[in-house]
């Protein structure tokens, strides 16, 4: 069962926003992945990996698809 949570503004305390919650089961196994691509970042020349970086950032903030 998928569960929310709710940001509430502390001032109004009106909810702005709800977020999905996750179970541990799934933060484990999204940790054990980021460990794992990130060995294979780790290889990747610094430089490139800047430039793969700028990309994202610049792609993120035009609101692109690509990221």
């Amino acid at each position: 069962m998928l569960h929310e949570l709710k940001i509430i503004n502390p001032a109004t305390e009106d909810v702005v926003a709800t977020v999905p919650t996750t179970s541990p089961e799934e933060v484990d196994a999204a940790v054990r992945r980021a460990a794992a691509a990130q060995q294979a970042w780790a290889a990747v020349a610094p430089g490139v990996r800047a430039r793969i970086q700028r990309r994202f950032r610049s792609e993120e903030r035009r609101g692109g698809e690509e990221c």
